[in-house]
């Protein structure tokens, strides 16, 4: 009789059709938890969180190698400058900031695509240090920086990027501006420091002058500075 010959031939089926199921499961389940470790990585370190960003945008555009960017986070469009740079921006895009190279790009992690590529502007005024003394320090100013823009994190980018220019400062306050600033604006708080006022709008690409209405004059500063969008070139 062929009715027995049927049944193997459909459990054979049935047995290999059951093995592809648990095949597809054992890769999706894979793929799965090898995206929850990406994600708990991302979220443990924000180091290897730029780093994997960075990673996906070499892939398509040509990244300088010879200085490690700075990362920001569009995290109210609306906010945002009126500027042609940030015409198509959206919630959750990276503000990528290469100081050395005078590059910003923004981008848009979620599609992998560039939205917008800025030149940055160079500095206008190009400052020497004068000659310290060995037995005298140079004096070390003391900053609160607010943040003017909707670019979160962008005080501590500033930070690291200034540090690089006048190493001689001290961050004693982070905080968000009660108004939104095209242009970043460096207030001399003791009023007796002029010249290193228009030092670090210089280095800024910004302008001096006096505290806002409605801004809280921070203590233990020598100099607010209220960071405005990006210029571009």
């Amino acid at each position: 009789m062929k009715i027995p010959s049927l049944l193997k031939k459909k459990k054979s089926k049935a047995f290999i059709f059951i093995l592809l199921l648990l095949v597809i499961a054992l890769i999706v389940g894979s793929y799965l938890f090898l995206g929850y470790q990406t994600k708990q990585k991302e979220q443990q370190n924000p180091a290897f969180a730029e780093q994997q960003l960075i990673s996906s945008l070499s892939k398509v555009i040509m990244l300088p190698t010879d200085e490690t960017p700075t990362v920001a986070v569009v995290s109210d469009k609306t906010k945002l400058p009126k500027q042609a740079f940030f015409a198509n921006a959206e919630n959750g895009d990276r503000v990528i900031i290469y100081e050395k190279n005078k590059k910003a790009i923004l981008y848009r992690p979620t599609t992998n695509k560039i939205v917008e590529v800025m030149a940055l502007a160079g500095d206008t005024t190009q400052t020497q240090s004068q000659p310290q003394s060995s037995s005298q320090p140079s004096k070390t100013y003391k900053l609160a920086l607010y943040n003017g823009t909707s670019i979160a994190g962008y005080t501590k980018t500033i930070e690291a990027s200034l540090k690089t220019k006048i190493p001689n400062i001290e961050v004693v306050t982070r905080g968000n501006s009660n108004g939104d600033y095209q242009k970043t604006l460096v207030v001399d708080l003791l009023g007796t420091q002029s010249d290193m006022a228009k030092k670090f709008a210089d280095a800024l690409n910004g302008e001096v002058g006096s505290l806002p209405k409605g801004e809280v004059k921070p203590d233990g500063a020598d100099f607010l500075i209220i960071l405005g969008a990006p210029k571009p070139q």
